[in-house]
């Protein structure tokens, strides 16, 4: 029996969380255009039947589950979608933590430095430009309706169909609790779009500026001080 690749995995991770009934309230958190959660969610679940099926069949080779979801999803609704849920996956969805490695440090450095006045002062951000930027990145932070709209999920009784899911993939170990999954990939999303703003907002030079600020605060810190350099904001978005 021939095991799956990597991105098999990733795919098969991704269809079957997007497929749960306690995932589909985070789609918007997420990134995720959906504006008909009942087909879409019949489009992934049938997928995921057909697949299963196809592999009972013949066991010597992986079913191209990515191909079934992408044509379905092109045939019933458009072409568009189809290049979205592909983009989502591949670089958006937090897989593992490979998925969020280039990011991890400049996210640990500024999680560090952003309630503290002297550190954050130390980044040499622009006058003025500084208390924005740190207004928006508590907005990165702020798990608050995350976490209301979770407490509100647990409190309703599992679908038949998450039962299923829960039960193969063992979503009810809290290791690997879907919520971990949504907070993991709204966490880049979040930090993706913070820097895409702060790279459209500053200079070339204080863009720089930055970076090189970044490499000497790292130093003062004992969390980060065996950080390798940080690179230019620019080369992460």
């Amino acid at each position: 029996m021939r095991m799956p690749t990597n991105n098999q995995e990733r795919w098969g991770a991704a269809i079957t969380l997007l497929s749960l009934d306690v995932v589909a309230p985070f789609y918007a958190s997420l990134g995720l255009q959906v504006t008909d959660t009942k087909t879409w969610l019949k489009l992934l679940r049938d997928t995921i039947l057909s697949n299963r099926r196809a592999f009972e069949v013949d066991q010597s080779r992986i079913p191209d589950l990515k191909g079934s979801l992408l044509s379905a999803l092109k045939h019933r609704l458009g072409p568009e979608a189809a290049s979205r849920l592909n983009h989502w996956i591949e670089n958006v969805f937090v897989f593992s933590g490979e998925d969020f490695s280039r990011l991890s440090r400049w996210y640990m450095l500024l999680a560090l430095s952003r309630t503290n006045p002297q550190r954050w002062g130390a980044l040499g951000l622009p006058h003025g430009f500084s208390e924005e930027a740190r207004t928006r990145l508590e907005e990165v932070f702020d798990r608050t309706r995350l976490h209301a709209l979770a407490d509100q999920i647990d409190k309703r009784p599992l679908s038949d169909w998450d039962l299923e899911m829960f039960s193969i993939h063992r979503f009810d170990d809290d290791d690997n609790d879907p919520y971990n999954w949504i907070l993991e990939t709204v966490k880049k999303r979040r930090f993706v779009s913070f820097l895409e703003w702060l790279v459209k907002s500053l200079s070339d030079e204080q863009l720089q500026r930055l970076a090189d600020s970044a490499n000497r605060l790292k130093m003062e810190i004992e969390t980060t001080q065996g950080f390798p350099n940080f690179i230019d904001p620019r080369e992460l978005v």
